[in-house]
């Protein structure tokens, strides 16, 4: 099969140089394939899979024939001892020949199927496999297969995968051996393969994370390393449903619940008197809490940076400890731990707060965690009389308050969810189903819901369902991006019981999975108001001001953004009345700096507008779109923080050549606690006033200098320089030509360029003297001559 492109001549070629039955090295194929090519001849050169691709191969081909082979769907095969008994004989595999052997036998067990050529439908994964065409053109067969049963899944109540009969069927039940840890590592990734909703937004290609893993999980000898091991594994999904149940859970508790906010870990209340409200937390038996919190981050999980901190803080918290230092009024304190569990304080299901004194509306509030159905009755009453109704969605929304709301008697509604569930004819597809018809009750006011890191799931659905009626504000803080019914009952070897989502639940033109409900008001408690013993999202959401008043979108203020994960990517933007305009900086095919400008008007923070290169002396022309969502954007993924007090800030961002599905986020040169400017400057001489202009961004006495011109071929360019004014005004910048990657190729580092010099006095007569040079070599020189500001 390898050499099956190659003529004859080719083939005795080979079979002169290379020994009968002996394995041909890759460096001994380079140096026939430099040979060949002197003869014009073509030789395809090609390295064995490793050991991990091997393993992982296998799976994949196992994890296909289990969920559509015609007979291993009906239960005629024990599939999980069918692999026990050839996994040896597949570990023991030297060469891909030996490999294609191994899974030929494999699906030679599953039962005969007319085999066919791999078509457009076929997986790529097949198609590109190091197998024999019989062996492909068996996998496309069985790829193509609709089973009407499944043997080892069903389907629960709401169309969430069940797996309790694979379970019973698994063959191994114990996690001390190879077999039975490879079994649980096959088993789960071929569950998320095939069953998880949320398969695209993992962020990484979920084969590679299978062979990043497998060998590791086999060679697992010890319970607990396997068992930190699968946790890791089963985080890669990046799901808030994805923990683990099952064995080595947490055994101790600290009486306290703690939260990450203003850069700290404070104390949000506690039992006893092991901390006070408050308190901040630095250290955990002596080593700084964020070392303690990243050790701790190996097991957790989470669809965000926020979830998977507050996760990990858990653990940190839950495991055994002898002491914590916290500072108190600035004074650093060691306090003993005090073991034990800890009631939360719990608020009334159901509250209602009449106008007067300072309060000039009425107010009802709901605890959806605490609400009970005997309340109904008084929430329909408030309804009728209250300005304001608060839904307070950061615990687990209760049985009763669910009820409620799916059965039409509270101010929510359907219309803006999207709801799916796996596809058991066609396994990896989602079947598109009605969520029902949820009519919003009567009510004339506004109604305000608070999220934060603890909404999940069910909370997380229902404060969607609010969003789903007008007049609905969302405020707090980024929630645990997970939504949907649970895959259940896995039940791996080693008696693990992973969850993760399986149902799919998402806006209609958007996910809430990873990125969490869409907040209008973000809000977070604060070290102060913690100390002080203040509700702080309470008091925002309780505000009258929201009988009158819509949250304004979140809009960009003028100056420099970067891009965090693109070095030397950026935008300046200018904010108008109306309308906003940006120059995007970036590289073109060769590396070389250019750049774009755009002009927007937005819409609930969104930039959706043509980007346009200007060329000298000519029109300019269509570079795409840009797209910016500074509303929403700042809780994608690519913008995820775990400190979400710079999340305001932030905002994702995609330009028209990135790779398809892709995310950046941008963020500014200068944050919003310091003061800054941001001017173009342009010469006063009109011959030179179209031909460059400076934009100067300044936050004290550091200055950033974009200079933009054209060059020799007519190319708008761009290069940069940075320094300290000298006094208030005079500035002397040693300029910078920057290589980078084209928007559309991999990340890579910069190479910097000295290009010439920029003197710029700002002061009441502005002037500038430039001498730089390009690329292409062609120069820029101006005397000091004098400027004007002008927008872009």
């Amino acid at each position: 099969a390898r050499y099956a492109n190659l003529d004859l001549y080719s083939l005795q070629l080979i079979a002169f140089i290379q020994p009968k039955g002996a394995e041909m090295p890759i460096h001994c194929c380079r140096l026939i394939t430099l040979f060949v090519a002197l003869l014009s001849v073509s030789l395809p050169c090609f390295a064995e899979l490793d050991a991990s691709q091997r393993l992982s191969l296998t799976a994949r081909v196992w994890g296909l024939a289990k969920y559509r082979h015609p007979a291993v769907t009906n239960c005629q095969q024990d599939w999980n001892q069918t692999l026990i008994a050839l996994l040896p004989e597949v570990e023991a595999a030297r060469s891909d020949a030996e490999l294609d052997a191994r899974i030929g036998e494999l699906l030679t067990r599953a039962g005969n199927i007319n085999a066919r050529t791999p078509g457009p439908d076929t997986p790529a994964w097949i198609v590109s496999a190091p197998l024999s065409n019989s062996t492909k053109n068996t996998l496309a067969a069985i790829a193509a297969q609709r089973p009407s049963r499944q043997c080892y899944v069903s389907a629960l109540a709401q169309g969430n995968a069940d797996f309790t009969k694979d379970a019973a069927l698994s063959g191994e039940t114990d996690s001390n051996t190879r077999t039975g840890r490879l079994l649980a590592t096959f088993r789960y990734w071929n569950a998320i393969e095939y069953f998880f909703g949320y398969k695209d937004l993992i962020g990484r290609d979920w084969a590679l994370v299978l062979e990043q893993y497998v060998l590791p999980l086999a060679n697992a000898e010890q319970p607990q390393e396997f068992a930190t091991l699968l946790r890791q594994f089963t985080s890669e999904i990046n799901d808030s449903h994805g923990y683990m149940a099952g064995l080595y859970q947490f055994s101790s508790f600290a009486p306290l619940r703690a939260v990450y906010t203003g850069g700290a870990v404070v104390v949000e209340n506690s039992g006893a008197t092991l901390t006070l409200a408050g308190d901040v937390i630095t250290a955990i038996d002596g080593v700084a809490v964020a070392e303690a919190v990243r050790r701790a981050s190996v097991q957790a999980h989470g669809s965000n940076a926020a979830w998977r901190y507050h996760y990990a803080l858990g653990v940190a918290l839950n495991q055994a400890f002898d002491k914590l230092t916290v500072l108190r009024d600035g004074v650093a304190i060691e306090i003993a731990a005090t073991r034990g569990n800890f009631s939360y304080p719990r608020n009334p299901g159901f509250q209602e707060f009449p106008a007067g004194g300072t309060r000039s509306c009425s107010v009802a509030v709901i605890d959806a965690e605490n609400y009970a159905s005997s309340q109904l009755s008084a929430v329909q009453t408030a309804l009728r009389r209250v300005n304001l109704l608060v839904v307070d969605l950061r615990g687990y929304a209760s049985n009763a308050y669910f009820t409620d709301v799916s059965s039409s008697r509270m101010p929510a509604q359907t219309g803006k969810i999207a709801y799916a569930s796996p596809d058991l004819k066609n396994p990896g597809a989602y079947i598109e189903a009605s969520l029902g018809s949820i009519r919003s009750a009567s009510f004339a006011g506004k109604v305000v819901v608070i999220v934060n890191h603890n909404s999940i799931s069910r909370s997380e659905f229902l404060a969607m369902l609010h969003q789903g009626r007008a007049n609905t504000i969302v405020i707090g803080n980024q929630t645990a991006g997970a939504d949907g019914e649970l895959g259940l009952n896995l039940n791996l070897p080693g008696r693990f019981n992973p969850r993760f989502s399986s149902n799919r639940i998402s806006y209609i033109d958007g996910p809430s999975q990873r990125n969490g409900v869409r907040i209008d008001v973000q809000v977070a408690q604060t070290p102060t108001g913690l100390r002080q013993g203040r509700d702080e999202l309470m008091e925002a959401a309780t505000d009258c001001r929201w009988v009158s008043e819509t949250p304004k979108s979140r809009t960009p203020r003028t100056g420099l953004y970067s891009v965090s994960t693109r070095s030397g990517e950026g935008l300046a933007i200018f904010a108008g009345a109306t309308s906003y305009r940006a120059v995007s900086y970036s590289y073109d095919a060769e590396g070389i700096s250019t750049l774009q400008r755009s002009n927007a008007t937005l819409t609930n923070g969104k930039w959706d507008a043509p980007l346009l290169e200007t060329r000298a002396n000519t029109a300019s022309i269509s570079a795409g779109t840009l797209q910016l969502d500074f509303q929403n954007g700042p809780y994608a993924p690519a913008c995820e923080l775990a400190d979400q007090a710079r999340l305001d800030s932030r905002a994702s961002i995609a330009w028209p050549m990135q790779q398809p599905n892709s995310q950046r986020c941008i963020e500014p040169f200068f944050f919003a606690d310091q003061s800054s400017s941001n001017d173009i400057w342009r010469s006063a001489e009109p011959a030179d006033a179209s031909k460059w202009e400076l934009l100067v961004q300044r936050s004290g006495n550091v200055a950033v200098v974009y200079l933009h011109a054209f060059d020799a071929s007519g190319v708008e360019r761009w290069m940069i320089g940075s320094g300290t004014s000298e006094g208030v005004s005079e500035l002397k910048l040693n300029m910078l030509r920057i290589r980078g990657a084209c928007q559309s190729c991999p990340s890579s580092a910069l190479t910097r360029e000295a290009a010439g010099t920029i003197s710029l006095t700002l002061n009441d007569t502005p002037s500038a003297s430039i001498d730089v040079q390009f690329h292409d070599g062609s120069r820029l020189r101006t005397s000091m001559g004098r400027l004007v500001r002008t927008s872009d």
